[in-house]
């Protein structure tokens, strides 16, 4: 089959299908049933589209090669090609292995100078790898990958030499034998035909092929490539080249007879269940990245999006499939050999620096989503290659998807491989370098999660009490988790739990016939407290354990996680009972690295055992049940008992029980810290709300619309159990309280924000 299948714009038998969005407005009913219907029926046609070996790039550059080979004529240029793509092959092995012994790249390149050296092809303009144009968006600190080569990634089968793209690539740099080609379809245009290894010899030759095709054979510019993309190391180059050739001898069938290649393609009937569902799978993911790539282009073309946001969308994408067709490639030659020659785990140890390639993917791809959702992009162009933004999400999925499905296909491979079989510990440290990729791009994701999550936590929160959430450190893990005071006999009570990298910190969640213990904001009698499948409004701060505090970790049942801390002036444990065994190993693996981290830092300077109280203090590392937390000695009617599941006899004679009385006293005690101001986002503000003796905060945006400054106010109170009756007032420079009624009174309360430079607002609610 020629590579007209592979490369070829795919079926415009869609554009005559209406492409609305779900949910968008439509001019009829009935159309939109008809379009939508259409919609789905393309998009399952898209999504379960079988792709053929005959449409890899492997089989695509065999079948050519081999179609060359029955010309006489080339067989001395194939030959040659062979042998520079041979010693191609055996310098990238070199260089693989070296990358792998040790993180410095001088292998590389004396395996690239040595290849430069010897070989009879033109290698000045070589790149790796590592300097495609758009990996420079990756991390500063990501480790150069080692240099390919070759148009196949690892390292190749001992069985087999070379890979039949390379040496195409090698062939076509020769220049002459695409002069031979074209002499042997147009005779009466023959071309000079000069073998050199001199570099200008042979890119006149290539020059003077382009040439003919477009003046005697009819090609466009757009169609031909230059003499650039043959020597470039891009498989789009290649592949433009290929297109170009294979239309050629295309049009001189007794010369060039066509040829399909049911036999090589049948020897993958033979192999392994799970070796041949990698391959396949492989296949189709790449199927998948072109058709991005496609889609990717049409939005540029037809300026439905600006560029930035393109990249926004698909990140490293051409990068990306360069290097998984490389992948499969090598997946492919595996398929052909016996297993005992397989190398398949090579690919995925030498892969680990090119799987960075994803980390902008994975981390920006809830943005891509959320950039979707707002803006959809489909508008009524019946033109695009993906029919919708639906559609285009599980198509945005897919990469990551790919790389934590390859620890289950490897895993399944080692299983089917005997332990004594030459390859079997090259794939068990393949599968463990895939969990690793798989993880590393998890916990990338979950980080990003977190950040909105901790976005929302701080309005769900009804009193912060003055602490500084900024000093708690990363959000790491956050769940629902049944917890139990080891010091007494009580009952088990379910709290949000969030753990930071410093603290860890637990809320009980409050609904909206629930009013808040600490406030008498609604006159209830205790039969209406029972809390019913309600609207959550907000949650209670109710205890905290410092990770400096802890120093006994243990896993009671495969659920349950038992943590003992040692504070100023007491110590006790508590039992957390997780929904399963996954999330209390990743919790307990999180908290065991916190607590060795901070024991290290600490050792450094001090014994960490013998810190002064003011040493944990100043840390972030005091107990929660110290006297500055005395809010906690609050009775909670449903309870009937200490708020904190931590709280002991000793620590109740150092509470504070007096309630502060006065605006002044509430100010003073809960005053925000010039850090934390300094850390907050510019266009931000911390509002402290003066509520029924009580003080709150809460962030807010100083571009929103004075009606969403006083939903949020009144949410905020709502959380609390109460509701907004009186008028909001600001305090001025003066201290005087003013009622904000209007946008203009708002916009007066953000030009004396500006003004002032200052990040607190304090609001009162009479």
């Amino acid at each position: 089959m020629s590579s007209n299948g592979f490369l070829a714009n795919r079926t415009n038998s869609q554009s005559s299908v209406s492409h609305s969005i779900p949910g968008s407005r439509v001019t009829s009913s009935n159309n939109s049933h008809v379009n939508l219907a259409a919609q789905n029926n393309t998009t399952l046609k898209l999504l379960n589209k079988h792709v053929n070996a005959s449409d890899s790039l492997y089989y695509i550059c065999l079948t050519l090669k081999k179609r060359l080979e029955v010309v006489p004529q080339l067989k001395p240029y194939l030959n040659l090609a062979y042998s520079s793509a041979e010693v191609i092959s055996e310098n990238q092995a070199l260089g693989l292995s070296q990358k792998h012994r040790s993180s410095s790249s001088s292998g590389i390149t004396s395996a690239h100078n040595s290849y430069s050296s010897q070989s009879n092809v033109r290698v000045s303009s070589f790149s790796t790898f590592s300097t495609l144009s758009d990996d420079s968006t990756t991390a500063p600190t990501t480790p150069a990958p080692a240099a390919l080569l070759t148009f196949h990634a690892g390292v190749l089968p001992a069985t087999v030499s070379c890979d039949p793209a390379t040496q195409l690539w090698a062939l076509f740099q020769q220049g002459s034998p695409l002069c031979v080609i074209f002499n042997l379809v147009k005779p009466e245009n023959s071309l000079p035909v000069i073998s050199s290894d001199d570099l200008k010899t042979c890119k006149k030759s290539i020059y003077d092929f382009i040439l003919a095709c477009k003046t005697h054979l009819d090609f466009g510019q757009l169609e031909l490539f230059t003499i650039s993309d043959v020597f470039s190391t891009e498989t789009n180059d290649l592949i433009k080249i290929i297109s170009v050739i294979n239309k050629v001898i295309d049009s001189c069938p007794s010369i060039f007879p066509p040829l399909e290649l049911e036999d090589e393609i049948q020897k993958l009937e033979s192999v392994p269940r799970i070796l041949k569902e990698l391959i396949e799978t492989e296949r189709k993911y790449i199927d998948d990245l072109q058709t991005l790539v496609k889609y990717k282009a049409q939005l540029l073309e037809y300026n439905i999006i600006p560029s930035d946001d393109l990249y926004m969308l698909f990140p490293n994408l051409d990068n990306i499939l360069d290097y998984q067709r490389r992948v499969l490639i090598s997946l492919e030659i595996n398929g052909i050999v016996d297993q005992k020659y397989q190398r398949v785990g090579s690919i995925f140890i030498h892969a680990q620096s090119y799987f960075k390639l994803y980390e902008p993917w994975s981390i920006g791809q809830k943005a891509a989503i959320d950039f979707m959702n707002a803006s959809p992009l489909m508008g009524s162009n019946p033109d695009l290659i993906i029919a919708n933004d639906f559609e285009l999400q599980s198509f945005i999925l897919k990469p990551v998807q790919r790389l934590c499905k390859y620890p289950l296909l490897l895993k399944q491979l080692v299983k089917v491989t005997e332990p004594s079989a030459a390859n079997y510990n090259e794939l068990v440290t393949a599968l463990e370098i895939s969990k690793k990729i798989a993880n590393d791009l998890n916990e990338n994701q979950r980080r990003i999660e977190n950040v909105e999550v901790l976005k929302k936590l701080y309005d769900m929160v009804v009193d912060w009490k003055g602490y500084n959430v900024h000093s708690f450190g990363e959000l790491l893990f956050f769940d629902k988790v049944t917890v139990n005071d080891n010091s007494r006999a009580s009952d088990e009570r379910t709290f949000q739990v969030y753990l930071f990298e410093n603290i860890i910190i637990f809320f009980k969640e409050i609904y909206a016939q629930q009013k808040k213990p600490t406030l008498n904001l609604m006159k209830k009698s205790s039969s209406n407290l029972t809390v019913n499948a309600q609207e959550l409004l907000g949650l209670e701060l109710k205890g905290r354990i410092s990770i400096a505090n802890i120093y006994n970790i243990n896993s009671v049942s495969p659920r349950q996680l038992n943590i003992s801390w040692s504070g100023v002036k007491d110590t006790g444990s508590f039992l957390m009972k997780f929904k399963n065994e996954e999330t209390r190993t990743n919790w307990e693996n999180c908290i065991r690295k916190l607590v060795v981290n901070i024991q290290d830092e600490y050792q450094t300077t001090s014994n960490f055992s013998q810190m002064t109280v003011g040493d944990r203090r100043s840390n972030g590392v005091s107990l929660y049940s110290s006297a500055r937390s005395s809010y906690l000695t609050r009775t909670n009617s449903d309870i009937g008992q200490t708020n904190s599941p931590f709280s002991h006899t000793r620590q109740k004679s150092e509470v504070q029980t007096s309630r502060r009385g006065t605006i002044d006293s509430l100010q003073s005690k809960r005053s925000i810290s010039d850090p934390y101001k300094g850390s907050l986002p510019s266009n931000n503000v911390i509002v402290k709300l003066l509520y029924d003796k009580d003080i709150f905060t809460m962030m807010i945006p100083l571009d929103v619309p004075v009606t969403e400054f006083m939903n949020k106010i009144e949410k905020k109170i709502k959380q609390c159990g109460g509701a907004m009756t009186g008028k909001v007032k600001y305090q001025d420079e003066d201290g005087d309280f003013i009622v904000i009624a209007s946008e203009d009174d708002w916009l007066m309360v953000k030009e004396m924000i500006r003004e002032g430079g200052d990040k607190v607002l304090t609001v009162s609610v009479a």
